[in-house]
């Protein structure tokens, strides 16, 4: 069964970056949430996303980089 409380779940297939990339791209998880967060403003300035949806997408894509050794 779907979890919609995982972000993963929001879409078909996924292929989860390691660790390794993920501190890479992102190098910590203050850093990854500030960028999260700021996709999601825009996102509903363009009216794509609802402002009562950005919380709860901050903190799935959060949880979910932390799941993947983020930190």
């Amino acid at each position: 069964k779907s979890d919609p409380s995982r972000q993963h779940d929001f879409w078909g297939h996924t292929e989860p970056f390691s660790a390794e990339l993920l501190r890479e791209l992102y190098g910590d998880l203050v850093r990854y949430r500030r960028l999260v967060a700021e996709s999601c403003d825009l996102l509903i300035a363009e009216g794509y996303l609802l402002p009562l949806e950005r919380q709860q997408i901050i903190g799935a894509a959060v949880a979910f980089a932390r799941e993947r050794g983020l930190s």
